[in-house]
């Protein structure tokens, strides 16, 4: 339920699945390069699982053509940083006509720089707070995974918060049409299992999920 993987994927539909032309976009630190492979960052080398990882930024991607692309996939990355205006217009562009966007964020509703967890004198979650929602003043948010123990080195990720409307505008603007949006949250077996992790079905949502569409 944690994790920020900063890897924009983009996939040319042209060949079977693992013979298509692919890229990757990895901005900023690559703090997820210690639980995976390095790939080359040159262009024209081969990376893991034939992708192509170029380090540049998600705002600016002049490294590809106009209409290159038939999808492209953004996991957990966009609310990490700026511009998500030119980060959304270089999509629109590098996307053919009726290419698909698919992105993942944290849900901006809820996930705040003064959200947090309110408990019962059992300790026990039953609301959570949001606060300065908003406020556009970038921070840093520090968390580790919940099963980590204490000693566990806190994750610092830049935030850079937006409202549900600079989001949806954000694509609109960019001339993308909104398909479908979806705010998944752990099942009910899940949380059985995983009893901290009850509040996000129970009170709030988590996560944020868009499906957008470059008209034909």
């Amino acid at each position: 339920m944690g994790g920020h993987d900063r890897r924009g994927v983009f996939r040319r539909r042209r060949r079977p699945l693992l013979e298509r032309e692919r890229g990757g976009v990895e901005p900023g630190s690559p703090r997820g390069s210690r639980h995976r492979p390095r790939a080359p960052e040159q262009p024209g080398l081969p990376g893991v699982l034939g992708i192509q990882y170029l380090r540049t930024s998600y705002t600016d991607l002049g490294v590809f053509p106009p209409g290159r692309f038939d999808a492209v996939i953004s996991f957990m990355a966009l609310m990490d940083g700026p511009r998500f205006d030119l980060a959304m217009r270089e999509s629109f562009r590098v996307l053919r006509p009726g290419g698909l966007l698919v992105f993942s964020i944290t849900h901006p509703c809820f996930i705040t720089k003064g959200g947090r967890w309110l408990r019962n004198e059992d300790g026990v979650k039953v609301k959570w707070m949001i606060s300065e929602y908003f406020n556009p003043a970038g921070w840093v948010e520090r968390w580790r995974f919940t099963d980590a123990p204490p000693e566990a080195p806190e994750f610092a990720v830049p935030r850079f918060d937006r409202t549900l409307s600079e989001y949806v505008n954000g694509l609109i603007d960019a001339g993308f049409v909104l398909r479908q949006i979806e705010e998944p949250r752990p099942s009910e077996e899940y949380c059985r299992a995983h009893p901290s992790q009850r509040g996000w079905r129970d009170h709030a949502a988590l996560f944020l999920y868009f499906r957008a569409e470059k008209p034909t």
